[in-house]
């Protein structure tokens, strides 16, 4: 029971979008917290070799830190310093004198190792042996010394029972086996097999009487390498620390590093509460500004989503440059721009880029000139960029926007005095920014595109192309669909703009929006010709049938060829839940009792604008084709007819279409239509004699 209700919550969650918006603010302050540059509270972060553009005085007195390279040395030398701890086995010496006797008394591993060897020289060899093992006992033998680190010296430290405690440099059982055959060499006068022989007795009896006390060995380590002092000096109040126009040293990058890092110590807790209430400010201008220039992406978690993620981007690269100390003029703001303008909107674009430009700001450092940069090049940019309507733009934009970036950069340079090399530096970083912006905007676009399925003004521009293969096809197979599919998109577009309608969509939409009449195009009365209608001989419910399936053959078709959601849902929605009513009425005829629902499409109901415009358009059109002699006023009239008829049935209750904007589309579609199903005067008929003159004229 308990999992249950656990997994219906998570549930919930999952579906409010509220709880959405708030997990996004979370996580977007985090990793704003995350890629702040936090070495700049207060103190610039400044490069060895950069020219310093003011006089840098101690504020007040402080501790130049060592560096962490010489901290880690430091400290590696402290720990090596620490001699290795031992405890003496004072017991091993008597098991090994036993070992030894024991050894002696079996003579014949005496003879096996030496033959020939009379009595009193087998007891000279015992005593020989014995004086070694207790020399090397003495110094102190352990196992195996690779298991234990010491500095430069094997030196270890020995503890015994008492507490006393001494130096010396301990053996290993390899090494007690050459101490053994040297000192064998040396008083036997080089006898080789006695020497043998007594290598095998000392390396047969002797014990290691050490045992390396490592948890006290490297505690001392530790508290070594904690003892170690963290600076190196001081800078005293009022000590200047780098003189305006002087290349900055290194001595003065560890002290102005320093002074960072004590700044920070005493001011963190405070600094990051700022820092976290200038970030929601920002975010929250952000929301005030979209709620007066395009209100309608507050509501819209995807793009909120995709607002914060160009955000992280863009705050990434500057505190990548930041932290790196190259110029701030490489950090790609255009770029966001790009985005903005193409993805969101102008408007929207417009209220992003403001608090974007301040928090980049922010990143950079109040305190320098160069954080102005950002404001003018991201707006400027914006109104660039929302003129974009093809890729083949952005050979003409980048160029632009790399010449707007080095512009600012110029007259921000020129305005702090550089000199003419360092304006010369700061203008080509400023076209490398430019640049790159415009090269990053190209290549990841289409990332953003597919990764939160917006359909730009790019893509719908390529989508209403008429070369395209499938409106080829489409004008090939169904030339009557394909003709009546070019005046509905021309219908559409003429009104979209004046009812806050994407045009670009709607055309788009309306090119597609009845490709599914390609599958049976002969059963849809445009594309007959004079070849009959193969409806006459179907009953009404199987014509029903057939006339639906074109709306869910689109769909399949649309997917296929991998058009946008949006295209997709205008060829779901186009028909909504209209009724079929001449074939209904048909039917009505034969069975008074036929259900509605078998004759209505599938729906859903429009949800969009520019749905609600092809659906329109598409009655009106084929409602005013099947006209005879359709005059001015009765095409006015079909027209109202149609469109309150829609109004009526609730087909256009989902989508945030006005009266006013109705009387719009009823004013747009009449000149349309008017110009296209016009009455037309007859030609008169030629002679019966056969002059062939004309009498009349042809004023269409």
């Amino acid at each position: 029971m308990k999992k249950t209700i656990r997994k219906d919550r998570i549930v919930k969650f999952l579906k409010n979008s509220l709880m959405h918006k708030i997990t996004i603010l979370i996580v977007f302050l985090v990793i704003l917290n995350l890629l702040f540059p936090t070495q700049h509270l207060g103190v610039p972060v400044l490069k060895e070799g950069n020219i310093a553009d003011k006089d840098y005085i101690a504020p007040y007195t402080f501790a130049i830190r060592k560096s962490n390279e010489e901290l880690e040395e430091e400290r590696r030398q402290a720990m090596e310093s620490v001699t290795p701890i031992f405890r003496l086995d004072e017991g091993v010496r008597n098991e090994s004198m036993q070992r030894l006797s024991t050894f002696f008394q079996r003579y014949e591993r005496v003879d096996s190792l030496m033959t020939e060897t009379p009595e009193e020289n087998k007891e000279d060899l015992r005593k020989l042996a014995e004086d070694i093992i207790i020399q090397i006992l003495d110094r102190g033998l352990v196992e195996d010394l690779s298991i234990v680190y010491f500095g430069s010296k094997r030196e270890a430290i020995v503890l015994k029972k008492t507490g006393e405690e001494k130096r010396v440099e301990i053996l290993d059982v390899k090494s007690a086996i050459m101490f053994t055959k040297e000192r064998g060499m040396e008083l036997l006068e080089g006898n080789e097999k006695k020497v043998m022989a007594l290598v095998e007795i000392v390396n047969k009896t002797i014990i290691p009487n050490l045992i390396y006390m490592k948890e006290e060995t490297d505690e001392k380590r530790r508290l070594a390498a904690d003892n170690v002092k963290t600076t190196k000096g001081v800078v005293l109040k009022g000590e200047m620390i780098a003189r305006a126009h002087d290349p900055i040293t290194k001595e003065a990058i560890e002290k102005l590093s320093s002074l960072a890092i004590e700044t920070g110590g005493e001011r963190v807790n405070t600094e990051i509460f700022g820092r976290n209430i200038i970030f929601i400010l920002s975010i929250l201008v952000l929301l005030v500004l979209l709620y007066f220039l395009n209100r309608y992406i507050l509501f819209d978690t995807k793009r909120l989503l995709l607002i914060a993620i160009i955000y992280l981007l863009l705050l990434s690269s500057a505190s990548l440059v930041v932290r790196s100390g190259i110029s701030v003029y490489v950090i790609p703001i255009a770029m966001a721009s790009v985005f903005f303008a193409i993805l969101i909107g102008e408007k929207a674009a417009m209220a992003s880029c403001v608090p974007l430009s301040f928090l980049l700001a922010m990143f950079i450092g109040f305190g320098r000139t160069e954080a102005l940069f950002c404001f003018p090049v991201a707006i400027a940019t914006v109104f660039v960029a929302s003129r974009i309507k093809r890729f083949s733009d952005f050979s003409k934009v980048i160029p632009f926007v790399t010449v707007i970036s080095v512009v600012v950069a110029c007259g921000f340079e020129i305005y702090k005095g550089g000199g003419y090399k360092v304006v010369l530096n700061s203008l080509g970083f400023a076209a490398i920014g430019g640049i790159g912006s415009g090269v990053l905007a190209v290549g990841l676009l289409p990332l953003f595109e597919r990764g939160f399925r917006i359909t730009t003004d790019l893509t719908l521009v390529e989508l209403t192309d008429l070369n395209r293969p499938l409106l080829k096809a489409l004008s090939i197979q169904t030339p009557g669909t394909y003709n009546h599919s070019i005046l509905i998109a021309s219908m559409v577009e003429s009104i979209a703009s004046s009812i806050s309608a994407n045009s670009l969509l709607a055309r788009a939409g309306a090119y597609y929006h009845d490709i599914g009449k390609l599958k049976n195009p002969l059963y849809f009365i445009e594309n007959q010709k004079e070849r009959g209608n193969p409806h006459d001989t179907l009953r009404p419910k199987v014509s029903s049938t057939i006339l639906r399936m074109h709306v869910k053959d689109g769909i399949e078709r649309a997917k296929r060829e991998g058009l946008p959601e949006e295209i997709i849902d205008i060829i779901r929605e186009h028909h909504g839940r209209t009724l079929m009513e001449s074939l209904y009425y048909k039917a009505k005829e034969e069975d008074p009792n036929v259900s509605e629902d078998d004759f209505r499409y599938g729906g859903p109901s429009p949800n969009t604008k520019e749905a609600a415009l092809v659906m329109l358009a598409d009655a009106v059109e084929a409602s005013i084709r099947s006209l005879k002699n359709p005059t001015a006023v009765r095409i006015k009239e079909q027209i109202d007819r149609i469109i309150d008829k829609r109004v009526e049935d609730g087909e256009l209750d989902n989508c945030d279409i006005t009266q006013k904007d109705l009387k719009k589309i009823r004013d747009s579609f009449y000149p349309i239509l008017l110009g296209v199903f016009h009455p037309r005067v007859s030609y008169p008929q030629e002679s019966n004699q056969g002059n062939n003159k004309l009498k009349g004229k042809n004023y269409s």
